[in-house]
């Protein structure tokens, strides 16, 4: 007599082997390989940052917070650079 942990085991082999046999026939009917890698790319890395003098005003953060962590006006700060900077270019400055 099986008991369930077997039937279970059984059960997931026969699957398995229903799984494994559903791929090779979509393998199959491909009609091309997939076997070669496709070219490679160099990764998209983003530009190296410019050196751009940032008025103090713009590294203040204010927050109605009572006690911000360093990581919020770490990200506070960099938003406001970020804002900045896209402000400045789009003037054409």
């Amino acid at each position: 007599m099986l008991n369930r942990t077997v039937f279970k085991q059984l059960l997931m082999r026969k699957q398995l082997q229903e799984l494994k046999m559903k791929e090779q026939l979509e393998e199959e009917q491909l009609p091309f390989s997939f076997s070669s890698p496709p070219p490679s790319s160099p990764p998209q890395q983003p530009p190296p940052p410019r050196n751009v003098q940032v008025p103090g005003q713009v590294l203040v953060v204010h927050t109605q917070l009572e006690n911000p962590t360093a990581y919020h006006l770490r990200e506070t700060q960099r938003w406001q650079v970020r804002d900045y900077l896209l402000s400045q270019s789009s003037q054409g400055v």
